[in-house]
C-alpha cells in the first residue's frame, strides 16, 4: 500500500481543522505508524485490510462507543452505556413473545438463553450493580409471567431461585457470582499464561513486583477485581504462593520473625536436588520444615515448581464451575430438596 494515496483519503474524511494539521505531517511519522501497525499484526496475530482502510479511511469515534461489545469511555461508567446490553435481551423475549412455555420451558430459557447473553461483557469490565438488579428484574418477570395482563406475584426472591436444587434453589446462576468467577479466571490466565495481555498487566500494574501485594490505587476496575481474589495454585514465589499446600507462607509465618529477604523463589531451598532442611527450619520454623519434608516431593525439575495447580480440582484446572461453588454465599444443604 503506498502512503501517499492513503494520506489523501484520509483528508477527504476529517474537517478543515484537521487538514491544516496533515499538511505539516512529515513522512517519517507515516512510517512510525505503518510499522505500529505491522507490530500489532505480528503480536496479535489479527490481519490488517490495507485496502479496505484505503479506500474508506479510518472513520473517527466519538466517546463512549462499543468495541468488541464492551462500552468504552474516559469517564465514570453511566447505566446508558448498557442500553444495548438490556435491548439484546428484550430483543430476546420479544421473539418469544405469544409462545407458550411451562415454568420448566422458562427456567431452561432463563438459564441456557438469558442468562448466557451478558456473560462475555462480565469476563471483560465489570458492569453496575444497577444494571445486573436490572437483568435479574428482567430475569424473574419471565419466571413468573403466567398472563400477559394484570400483576404476576412473584412467589420466591431471585436471590433464592440463584441456588442449587439440593440448597432449594432452581439451579440459576447470580450474575453478581458469575462476575466474581470470570475475574477469578482472568487472574488465573493472568498468573499461568504468557499472552500480550497478560504481558500488558504486568508491565503496567506489577513491574518489579509480585502481582499478589501490589496495590490497585491507581489502577482500572479489572485490577482491582482481580486483586480481590487469590487462587491457591503452586508457583514460584516462596513467599506469596502455595507451594507448600499450607498457603501463602507470607500470611503463615510472624512478621516479627527474621525472614531472609534473599528468599525469592522455591528453587533456592533446594541443596543437590534435595530440601535443604537446615535452610528451611531456619526461615520456617520446626512445624513448616517438617511438613515439606516429609510431604511434598523435592524435584530438580524447576518447570515443575512454576507449574499452578488448580486445588479445587483434583485435575488441577481450573473451571468456572468449581470456582462458582467456591465464591458463591452458600446455604444448608436439605435432603428433600433432592426429590423434587
Amino acid at each position: 500500500m503506498e502512503k501517499v494515496p492513503l494520506l489523501r483519503n484520509i483528508q477527504k474524511s476529517v474537517t478543515d481543522e484537521d487538514n491544516r494539521r496533515l499538511n505539516d505531517f512529515h513522512g517519517n511519522s507515516l512510517d512510525v505508524l505503518m510499522t505500529t501497525l505491522r507490530d500489532y499484526k505480528k503480536q496479535s496475530g489479527q490481519i490488517i485490510n490495507k485496502e479496505k482502510k484505503a479506500k474508506n479511511g479510518f472513520i473517527r469515534g466519538k466517546f463512549p462507543l462499543m468495541y468488541l461489545g464492551c462500552p468504552i469511555g474516559h469517564a465514570k461508567k453511566k447505566k446508558v452505556h448498557f442500553a444495548k446490553l438490556m435491548k439484546k435481551v428484550h430483543n430476546k423475549l420479544q421473539a418469544r413473545k405469544g409462545t407458550m412455555l411451562s415454568f420448566g420451558g422458562k427456567v431452561m430459557l432463563i438459564h441456557n438463553v438469558l442468562n448466557n447473553i451478558p456473560i462475555y461483557l462480565l469476563s471483560a469490565i465489570n458492569p453496575l450493580r444497577c444494571v445486573i438488579h436490572d437483568l435479574h428484574r428482567v430475569f424473574a418477570k419471565k419466571n413468573w409471567k403466567f398472563r400477559e395482563d394484570g400483576i404476576n406475584k412473584h412467589w420466591v426472591a431471585w436471590s433464592d431461585l440463584c441456588r442449587p436444587k439440593h440448597e432449594g434453589g432452581v439451579g440459576f446462576r447470580s450474575l453478581f457470582d458469575i462476575s466474581k468467577d470470570l475475574f477469578a479466571k482472568l487472574w488465573w490466565v493472568f498468573r499461568t499464561r504468557k499472552t500480550l495481555w497478560s504481558n500488558f498487566m504486568w508491565n503496567k500494574y506489577c513491574k518489579k513486583e509480585r502481582p499478589q501485594v501490589v496495590e490497585w490505587k491507581n489502577g482500572s476496575l479489572t485490577w482491582k477485581y482481580m486483586l480481590e481474589w487469590e487462587p491457591k495454585c503452586g508457583h514460584s514465589s516462596i513467599w506469596y504462593d502455595n507451594w507448600s499446600q499450607l498457603g501463602a507462607l507470607h500470611y503463615i509465618v510472624p512478621l516479627d520473625s527474621a525472614r531472609n529477604v534473599q528468599l525469592d523463589e522455591v528453587k533456592q531451598c533446594f541443596l543437590n536436588g534435595e530440601w535443604n532442611y537446615d535452610l528451611l527450619q531456619t526461615d520456617f520454623g520446626d512445624d513448616i520444615s517438617r511438613h515439606v519434608i516429609q510431604l511434598l516431593r523435592s524435584s530438580e525439575d524447576e518447570q515443575q515448581w512454576d507449574k499452578p495447580w488448580w486445588m479445587l480440582k483434583t485435575s488441577g484446572k481450573f473451571t468456572v464451575g468449581s470456582a462458582w461453588d467456591f465464591l458463591r454465599e452458600k446455604q444448608e444443604v436439605c435432603l428433600k430438596y433432592k426429590y423434587i
